[in-house]
């Protein structure tokens, strides 16, 4: 669970444990989430989140939230051995080769 590797202070505890609410600036200050913007920006920041992720490399994202959710239950051995194959492997897939030349081909 993400609050045992945080190390549950005394606050986490008693945002889990009562029914006091948790504000959006203090779930960015504490990792829960990425950024805030206002209300009338929701859909404009969505947007330019959703069209960055399509045009970017979606296996390498795919692999990337694998690693994240599977890390918390191996060892940093582990980790380090699955982090170091998952890369090897990417890069030599074609979405690495293909971005590779593009960056090549800028020169």
């Amino acid at each position: 669970m993400v609050v045992q590797r945080a190390g549950a202070d005394d606050e986490v505890r008693a945002v889990l444990l009562t029914p006091r609410p948790l504000d959006a600036d203090q779930a960015r200050d504490w990792g829960l989430i990425a950024e805030v913007v206002e209300d009338e920006a929701v859909l404009a920041r969505a947007t330019a989140i959703a069209e960055q992720l399509a045009a970017g490399p979606s296996r390498a994202y795919g692999e990337a939230k694998r690693l994240l959710r599977t890390g918390w239950n191996e060892s940093p051995e582990n980790i380090s051995r699955d982090e170091a194959d998952t890369i090897a492997r990417l890069l030599a897939g074609p979405e690495a080769s293909a971005r590779v030349e593009r960056f090549l081909s800028r020169s």
